[in-house]
Protein backbone atom coordinates (compact mmCIF):
# COMPACT_ATOMS: atom_id res chain seq x y z
CA UNK A 1 0.00 0.00 0.00
CA UNK A 2 1.41 3.21 -1.15
CA UNK A 3 0.71 6.08 1.64
CA UNK A 4 0.96 9.90 0.04
CA UNK A 5 2.08 12.42 2.80
CA UNK A 6 0.87 16.23 2.37
CA UNK A 7 3.34 18.76 3.47
CA UNK A 8 1.27 21.53 4.75
CA UNK A 9 2.64 25.22 3.04
CA UNK A 10 1.72 28.17 3.81
CA UNK A 11 1.43 31.66 1.14
CA UNK A 12 3.95 33.95 0.81
CA UNK A 13 4.48 37.61 -1.21
CA UNK A 14 6.74 38.24 -3.53
CA UNK A 15 7.09 41.53 -5.78
CA UNK A 16 8.10 41.62 -9.19
CA UNK A 17 10.39 44.44 -10.76
CA UNK A 18 9.46 48.81 -10.74
CA UNK A 19 6.92 49.04 -13.91
CA UNK A 20 6.94 52.47 -13.80
CA UNK A 21 9.56 53.66 -16.29
CA UNK A 22 10.03 56.98 -14.70
CA UNK A 23 9.30 56.94 -11.04
CA UNK A 24 10.70 60.42 -10.54
CA UNK A 25 8.90 62.74 -13.08
CA UNK A 26 12.34 63.25 -14.13
CA UNK A 27 12.11 63.09 -18.04
CA UNK A 28 10.60 66.54 -19.40
CA UNK A 29 10.15 67.94 -22.98
CA UNK A 30 10.46 71.49 -23.94
CA UNK A 31 7.63 72.42 -26.23
CA UNK A 32 7.92 75.42 -29.05
CA UNK A 33 8.71 78.73 -28.49
CA UNK A 34 6.76 81.06 -27.05
CA UNK A 35 9.56 84.18 -26.91
CA UNK A 36 12.76 84.48 -28.92
CA UNK A 37 15.79 86.13 -29.39
CA UNK A 38 18.27 84.85 -31.84
CA UNK A 39 21.62 85.37 -32.33
CA UNK A 40 20.69 86.12 -36.31
CA UNK A 41 19.80 89.73 -35.30
CA UNK A 42 16.73 89.37 -35.24
CA UNK A 43 13.56 89.45 -32.68
CA UNK A 44 10.25 87.10 -33.05
CA UNK A 45 7.42 87.73 -31.06
CA UNK A 46 5.09 91.35 -30.94
CA UNK A 47 7.50 93.67 -30.13
CA UNK A 48 11.18 94.60 -29.30
CA UNK A 49 13.02 94.26 -26.38
CA UNK A 50 12.29 98.13 -24.38
CA UNK A 51 13.29 100.19 -21.83
CA UNK A 52 11.99 101.58 -18.91
CA UNK A 53 12.43 105.10 -18.19
CA UNK A 54 15.96 105.63 -16.88
CA UNK A 55 17.44 102.68 -18.49
CA UNK A 56 19.91 102.89 -21.98
CA UNK A 57 19.54 99.43 -23.98
CA UNK A 58 21.08 98.89 -27.27
CA UNK A 59 21.50 96.35 -29.85
CA UNK A 60 25.13 95.22 -29.92
CA UNK A 61 27.10 93.74 -32.63
CA UNK A 62 30.30 91.45 -30.92
CA UNK A 63 31.07 89.62 -34.65
CA UNK A 64 33.41 86.82 -33.09
CA UNK A 65 32.24 87.02 -29.32
CA UNK A 66 32.22 83.23 -28.39
CA UNK A 67 30.07 82.87 -31.56
CA UNK A 68 27.75 85.37 -30.38
CA UNK A 69 27.11 87.70 -33.12
CA UNK A 70 24.34 89.68 -31.91
CA UNK A 71 23.57 90.14 -28.34
CA UNK A 72 21.28 92.51 -26.09
CA UNK A 73 23.20 94.74 -23.87
CA UNK A 74 21.96 96.21 -20.88
CA UNK A 75 23.87 99.15 -19.83
CA UNK A 76 23.07 100.45 -16.40
CA UNK A 77 24.77 103.05 -14.47
CA UNK A 78 25.01 103.23 -10.29
CA UNK A 79 22.24 105.68 -9.88
CA UNK A 80 19.34 103.44 -9.99
CA UNK A 81 17.66 100.21 -9.97
CA UNK A 82 16.89 99.72 -13.51
CA UNK A 83 15.65 97.00 -15.84
CA UNK A 84 15.63 95.63 -19.84
CA UNK A 85 11.49 94.95 -20.02
CA UNK A 86 10.43 92.38 -22.23
CA UNK A 87 6.74 93.32 -22.89
CA UNK A 88 3.46 91.85 -22.14
CA UNK A 89 2.35 90.74 -25.22
CA UNK A 90 5.61 88.49 -26.87
CA UNK A 91 4.69 85.49 -24.96
CA UNK A 92 1.49 84.38 -26.49
CA UNK A 93 -0.04 83.54 -22.80
CA UNK A 94 0.65 81.02 -20.35
CA UNK A 95 -1.77 78.64 -18.59
CA UNK A 96 -1.84 78.66 -14.66
CA UNK A 97 -0.31 76.00 -13.32
CA UNK A 98 2.09 74.96 -16.22
CA UNK A 99 6.12 74.64 -16.21
CA UNK A 100 7.92 77.13 -18.30
CA UNK A 101 11.62 77.27 -18.23
CA UNK A 102 14.12 80.57 -19.32
CA UNK A 103 16.75 80.05 -21.30
CA UNK A 104 19.33 82.61 -22.06
CA UNK A 105 23.01 82.87 -22.85
CA UNK A 106 24.55 85.90 -21.07
CA UNK A 107 28.13 87.34 -20.23
CA UNK A 108 29.28 90.29 -18.03
CA UNK A 109 30.73 92.98 -19.73
CA UNK A 110 31.97 95.69 -17.78
CA UNK A 111 34.76 93.73 -15.05
CA UNK A 112 34.54 97.22 -12.73
CA UNK A 113 33.50 95.95 -9.16
CA UNK A 114 32.31 92.59 -10.18
CA UNK A 115 30.97 90.97 -7.40
CA UNK A 116 32.49 87.76 -5.68
CA UNK A 117 31.56 84.59 -7.46
CA UNK A 118 28.35 82.88 -6.53
CA UNK A 119 26.75 86.32 -6.00
CA UNK A 120 25.12 88.40 -9.03
CA UNK A 121 25.00 91.71 -10.39
CA UNK A 122 22.06 91.02 -12.41
CA UNK A 123 18.55 89.30 -11.69
CA UNK A 124 15.80 87.95 -13.62
CA UNK A 125 11.77 89.17 -12.70
CA UNK A 126 9.01 86.47 -13.61
CA UNK A 127 6.83 89.80 -13.93
CA UNK A 128 3.28 89.54 -11.45
CA UNK A 129 4.31 86.09 -10.25
CA UNK A 130 6.91 87.38 -7.50
CA UNK A 131 9.84 85.10 -9.01
CA UNK A 132 13.27 86.74 -8.21
CA UNK A 133 16.25 84.47 -9.88
CA UNK A 134 19.75 85.52 -9.32
CA UNK A 135 22.41 85.19 -12.65
CA UNK A 136 25.44 84.05 -11.54
CA UNK A 137 28.18 86.81 -12.02
CA UNK A 138 30.53 85.49 -15.15
CA UNK A 139 33.17 87.67 -17.31
CA UNK A 140 32.70 84.71 -19.89
CA UNK A 141 29.86 83.31 -21.62
CA UNK A 142 27.48 81.28 -20.13
CA UNK A 143 25.67 79.09 -22.35
CA UNK A 144 22.32 77.95 -22.15
CA UNK A 145 21.41 78.59 -18.41
CA UNK A 146 17.90 77.93 -17.46
CA UNK A 147 15.16 79.24 -15.02
CA UNK A 148 12.38 77.07 -14.28
CA UNK A 149 9.03 78.20 -12.86
CA UNK A 150 5.59 77.15 -12.53
CA UNK A 151 3.37 79.80 -13.65
CA UNK A 152 0.82 81.46 -11.05
CA UNK A 153 -1.29 83.38 -13.83
CA UNK A 154 -3.27 83.46 -16.63
CA UNK A 155 -1.65 86.16 -18.78
CA UNK A 156 1.65 86.92 -20.86
CA UNK A 157 4.54 86.20 -19.63
CA UNK A 158 7.03 89.55 -18.42
CA UNK A 159 10.62 89.13 -17.79
CA UNK A 160 12.74 91.85 -16.16
CA UNK A 161 16.38 91.43 -15.92
CA UNK A 162 17.61 94.58 -13.54
CA UNK A 163 20.60 95.40 -11.88
CA UNK A 164 20.90 93.58 -8.57
CA UNK A 165 21.65 96.93 -6.22
CA UNK A 166 21.96 94.57 -3.35
CA UNK A 167 25.13 92.51 -4.02
CA UNK A 168 27.27 95.43 -3.66
CA UNK A 169 29.98 96.63 -6.76
CA UNK A 170 27.35 97.40 -8.86
CA UNK A 171 28.57 100.75 -11.21
CA UNK A 172 28.64 100.93 -14.79
CA UNK A 173 26.88 97.15 -14.80
CA UNK A 174 26.97 95.81 -17.83
CA UNK A 175 25.13 92.79 -19.46
CA UNK A 176 25.10 90.70 -22.84
CA UNK A 177 22.30 88.36 -23.74
CA UNK A 178 21.62 86.56 -26.08
CA UNK A 179 20.01 83.06 -27.65
CA UNK A 180 16.73 84.16 -25.18
CA UNK A 181 13.77 81.85 -25.19
CA UNK A 182 10.80 80.95 -23.48
CA UNK A 183 9.31 77.24 -23.55
CA UNK A 184 6.39 75.51 -22.54
CA UNK A 185 7.51 72.29 -20.19
CA UNK A 186 5.88 68.74 -20.16
CA UNK A 187 6.38 65.67 -19.26
CA UNK A 188 8.06 62.95 -21.52
CA UNK A 189 6.98 59.69 -19.69
CA UNK A 190 3.66 60.49 -18.23
CA UNK A 191 0.66 62.36 -19.38
CA UNK A 192 -0.46 64.96 -17.63
CA UNK A 193 -4.47 66.64 -16.98
CA UNK A 194 -5.03 70.03 -17.09
CA UNK A 195 -3.41 71.25 -13.57
CA UNK A 196 -0.91 68.57 -13.98
CA UNK A 197 2.92 69.67 -14.80
CA UNK A 198 6.49 69.38 -13.26
CA UNK A 199 7.44 71.12 -10.58
CA UNK A 200 10.25 73.81 -10.07
CA UNK A 201 11.33 75.24 -7.40
CA UNK A 202 13.98 78.58 -6.98
CA UNK A 203 14.29 77.92 -10.36
CA UNK A 204 15.37 74.14 -10.65
CA UNK A 205 13.00 71.27 -11.10
CA UNK A 206 12.40 68.92 -8.23
CA UNK A 207 11.63 65.64 -10.11
CA UNK A 208 8.02 65.89 -9.10
CA UNK A 209 4.53 66.26 -10.46
CA UNK A 210 2.54 68.82 -8.89
CA UNK A 211 -1.38 70.03 -9.01
CA UNK A 212 -2.62 73.12 -9.22
CA UNK A 213 -6.00 73.88 -7.82
CA UNK A 214 -9.22 74.57 -9.82
CA UNK A 215 -9.85 71.51 -11.94
CA UNK A 216 -10.23 67.73 -11.16
CA UNK A 217 -8.17 65.62 -13.68
CA UNK A 218 -5.68 62.65 -14.13
CA UNK A 219 -1.90 62.33 -14.08
CA UNK A 220 -0.84 58.80 -15.55
CA UNK A 221 0.62 56.35 -18.16
CA UNK A 222 -1.81 54.61 -20.82
CA UNK A 223 -0.28 51.05 -21.45
CA UNK A 224 2.16 50.88 -19.00
CA UNK A 225 4.23 47.71 -19.95
CA UNK A 226 3.87 45.07 -17.39
CA UNK A 227 0.72 45.54 -16.18
CA UNK A 228 -1.55 42.91 -16.77
CA UNK A 229 -5.59 42.53 -16.39
CA UNK A 230 -6.61 40.94 -12.93
CA UNK A 231 -2.91 40.66 -11.58
CA UNK A 232 -2.88 42.39 -8.25
CA UNK A 233 0.13 45.17 -7.89
CA UNK A 234 1.46 46.78 -5.07
CA UNK A 235 1.52 50.51 -5.69
CA UNK A 236 3.63 52.73 -3.83
CA UNK A 237 4.13 56.62 -4.07
CA UNK A 238 4.79 59.79 -2.06
CA UNK A 239 2.69 63.24 -1.58
CA UNK A 240 4.55 66.26 -0.50
CA UNK A 241 3.60 69.95 0.11
CA UNK A 242 -0.15 69.45 0.69
CA UNK A 243 -2.63 70.98 2.03
CA UNK A 244 -5.67 70.30 0.70
CA UNK A 245 -7.71 68.31 -1.46
CA UNK A 246 -7.00 64.63 -1.91
CA UNK A 247 -5.98 62.29 -4.81
CA UNK A 248 -7.11 57.91 -5.88
CA UNK A 249 -4.37 56.08 -7.72
CA UNK A 250 -6.25 53.81 -10.47
CA UNK A 251 -5.60 50.61 -12.37
CA UNK A 252 -7.60 51.35 -15.19
CA UNK A 253 -11.00 51.54 -13.67
CA UNK A 254 -10.41 49.39 -10.42
CA UNK A 255 -9.21 51.88 -7.67
CA UNK A 256 -7.08 52.12 -4.65
CA UNK A 257 -7.75 54.29 -1.62
CA UNK A 258 -8.23 58.27 -1.35
CA UNK A 259 -5.20 59.57 0.19
CA UNK A 260 -5.77 63.35 1.73
CA UNK A 261 -2.19 63.72 3.52
CA UNK A 262 0.97 63.97 3.16
CA UNK A 263 3.69 61.07 3.33
CA UNK A 264 4.29 57.82 1.67
CA UNK A 265 1.27 55.56 0.89
CA UNK A 266 1.16 51.96 0.30
CA UNK A 267 -1.53 50.29 -1.80
CA UNK A 268 -2.95 47.03 -3.30
CA UNK A 269 -4.92 47.41 -6.64
CA UNK A 270 -6.25 44.78 -8.80
CA UNK A 271 -5.71 45.91 -12.35
CA UNK A 272 -8.75 46.32 -15.16
CA UNK A 273 -6.37 47.25 -17.78
CA UNK A 274 -2.71 48.69 -18.14
CA UNK A 275 -3.50 52.34 -17.42
CA UNK A 276 -1.99 53.63 -14.64
CA UNK A 277 -3.19 57.04 -13.68
CA UNK A 278 -3.81 59.01 -10.33
CA UNK A 279 -7.29 61.24 -10.27
CA UNK A 280 -6.36 64.04 -8.08
CA UNK A 281 -9.66 66.65 -7.33
CA UNK A 282 -9.92 70.04 -8.06
CA UNK A 283 -8.68 71.37 -4.39
CA UNK A 284 -5.42 69.17 -4.40
CA UNK A 285 -2.32 71.15 -4.49
CA UNK A 286 0.62 68.55 -3.51
CA UNK A 287 3.05 66.91 -5.41
CA UNK A 288 3.52 63.53 -6.68
CA UNK A 289 6.94 61.49 -6.33
CA UNK A 290 8.78 58.23 -6.41
CA UNK A 291 6.06 55.87 -7.68
CA UNK A 292 6.76 52.52 -7.63
CA UNK A 293 4.01 49.39 -9.56
CA UNK A 294 4.91 45.90 -8.48
CA UNK A 295 3.45 43.08 -9.30
CA UNK A 296 2.60 40.62 -6.34
CA UNK A 297 2.99 36.83 -6.74
CA UNK A 298 2.45 34.53 -4.37
CA UNK A 299 3.86 30.90 -3.39
CA UNK A 300 3.76 28.26 -1.39
CA UNK A 301 6.64 27.49 1.11
CA UNK A 302 6.92 24.43 3.59
CA UNK A 303 5.15 24.83 7.02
Amino acid sequence: MTTCTRTAQSLSEALGPNLVTDPGFDAVTEGSEKVVLENDRTFVGAGNWVALATETVTINYNSGDGGHDSTLRIEADSTASEAANLPTGNSGGVVDGNLYVVTLDYKDVNSTGIPAAGTARFRVLIVGMDLDFDLPVSAIWVEGHKIYFNSIVTDDIRILIYTNRSSGGHADNELLVDNFSIKPVTFTNWTEGTGWAPQATAGSLTGKAVHATGTASNLGVAAAPGINVNSVYRLIFTISGRTDGDILPRLGSFTGTVVAANGTDVQSITASDDDLYFSAGSTFDGAVDDVSCQEITRRGIPD
